[in-house]
């Protein structure tokens, strides 16, 4: 962090050369702007390591080559390591209003128009989830520490939920839609088709989630990156035995194979024998 404030330091002052900030005997002063809208509307193509003043947070920003990003953001979510959220969300079946802390430490209300329809409910440690009326709305708050609503259209009829410490799938018999937070706090989607009918079986490691069937598996994970994808391998069929670790997840199939499931990598054990167990630590 320390060598990071002396580059960003640098930046600033190669930056004044050009007339852009001031200077006086008692410090410095970057270009203000009103919010993070009004930094990319007045600076569409902004150069890497470009730094300004956001009034709304009170804090520099700097463009990192693909966003513009909070300095001094204390609420980075670390992508190995899930922070839990301050949050809450009271909701009908027509609204939803998520109340957090925002980064001026002032109490902030957010709406939701809902579709209407049950609404049911689920959260991680990172994002709260809602779903009725064919649509899911994930509440969650990004790197800088602004809080939002992401919605998404979701197949109809009953939709089943699961979540890790970082991701929340919802999933019926043809699809499943995952929810998560990338490595900028921002709220994603991953979608896959699925093949396993009405009796599928959900496991869930820390980070990780598994839906099967004696058939098929789907994995769900984030890599080291932050970007979340599904995964799938052919099971051998039969009664399939299931557990977890903190970030692991395997799978024994009477088949006589074991499956392991890291980070969007299977990766499969012939088993001698026909009785099977697992054990964790």
């Amino acid at each position: 962090m320390k060598n990071t404030f002396y580059t960003l330091l640098f930046s600033l002052m190669v930056f004044v050369t050009f007339g852009q900030t001031t200077i006086d005997p008692k410090g410095i002063n970057v270009p203000r702007y009103s919010n993070l809208t009004a930094i990319q509307s007045a600076i569409p193509s902004p150069q890497t390591g470009t730094i300004v003043y956001n009034n709304q947070t009170n804090t520099y920003y700097y463009y990192n080559g693909s966003a513009w990003t909070n300095i001094q953001a204390t609420n980075v979510v670390n992508c190995s390591a899930p922070i839990k959220q301050n949050v809450v969300v009271v909701f009908n079946n027509s609204s939803a209003s998520a109340f957090y802390v925002n980064p001026s430490g002032a109490g902030t209300w957010v709406s939701q128009t809902l579709n209407g329809g049950a609404i049911s409910s689920l959260s991680s440690k990172q994002q709260i989830l809602l779903w009725g009326g064919g649509y899911a709305y994930i509440f969650s708050i990004d790197n800088n520490g602004i809080g939002s609503w992401s919605v998404r259209s979701v197949s109809g009829g009953t939709l089943s939920s699961i979540a890790s410490e970082k991701q929340i799938v919802l999933y019926n018999s043809s699809t499943a839609y995952a929810s998560y937070q990338d490595c900028q706090g921002v709220a994603q989607w991953a979608e896959v088709a699925l093949t396993l009918g009405s009796t599928s079986t959900a496991i869930v490691s820390k980070t990780q989630i598994v839906l099967f069937k004696f058939s098929a598996a789907y994995g769900f994970s984030q890599d080291a990156n932050g970007a979340g994808s599904w995964s799938t391998t052919a099971l051998n069929g039969g009664t399939v035995v299931s557990n977890a670790a903190d970030d692991i997840i395997t799978l024994i199939s009477t088949g006589g194979t074991a499956f392991g499931f890291w980070r969007g990598i299977w990766t499969h054990q012939n088993i001698i024998g026909s009785q099977q167990s697992i054990r964790t630590q």
